[in-house]
């Protein structure tokens, strides 16, 4: 007696598919794309401070390429990095795995092509990368380009963030305030941390304001205070008043 036979044949028809499915799906895991790179980032805007995941895809397996990194100071002066990969055997560079084989950073970076920027003119020793202020420009940009063979083969910008969303910021006046300085603080509701007192060396004048907004993103109230060269300041870091 024949019991549950066009149920068997369902369920070993249905079994099928879903096997010749889970062939297809396997592989297809770590298989090397056709050669055409594209960028994958996990946040294309973030704070300045915080890393961000950058991965090259659809590259043959061991196809080699070069991710340059571009960007422009306060002043306008280009910066540009570099660094050549080696694709892995599913045809990705992921910079937070990959070593480069060549380039201006050493190593394992996730950022690597960020803070190895040099000027494109001009020794890198004479010059420092300094972003327009705070108060003018909440953020850069850094422009990533996939290089194959000498050609651009794909591109993607970071947007690197001072401000964070709800951040509050008052400039700080000799007439109103008794000093000069920038104070930033965390959007309303967060959870109440220490405050911080920025100040720089010997160079003077206000030159923490950076570090105070980023650590106002990050929940510190931070006050970046200037206590020479600046109007009404000593000229000089000498007899500095701690009051």
């Amino acid at each position: 007696m024949r019991r549950g036979g066009p149920v068997v044949r369902v369920l070993v028809t249905i079994a099928a598919v879903v096997a010749v499915v889970a062939v297809s799906l396997v592989g297809s895991v770590g298989r090397p794309g056709t050669g055409h790179p594209r960028f994958v980032v996990d946040a294309s805007t973030s704070l300045a401070d915080q890393s961000v995941r950058v991965r090259v895809t659809g590259l043959l397996s061991g196809q080699q390429i070069t991710i340059v990194s571009r960007a422009r100071d306060h002043a306008g002066r280009a910066w540009q990095g570099h660094a050549t990969f080696h694709a892995d055997t599913a045809g990705i560079v992921d910079l937070g795995v990959a070593a480069p084989t060549d380039g201006t950073y050493r190593g394992v970076d996730p950022m690597g092509l960020l803070w190895s920027m040099n000027p494109v003119a001009g020794p890198a020793n004479t010059v420092a990368f300094d972003p327009r202020s705070v108060r003018l420009a909440p953020d850069y940009q850094v422009t990533l380009t996939v290089d194959v063979d000498g050609q651009a083969r794909a591109s993607t910008v970071l947007t690197r963030r001072w401000l964070a969303p709800g951040v509050g910021h008052r400039t700080l006046t000799l007439a109103r305030d008794g000093v000069i300085g920038d104070l930033f603080l965390p959007a309303a509701g967060t959870r109440p941390r220490p405050a911080v007192l920025a100040f720089g060396g010997s160079e003077g004048g206000q030159s923490q304001n950076f570090t105070a907004a980023l650590l106002a993103g990050h929940g510190y109230p931070a006050l970046s205070l200037g206590y020479f060269h600046l109007p009404g300041l000593p000229t000089d870091l000498a007899d500095i008043p701690l009051e």
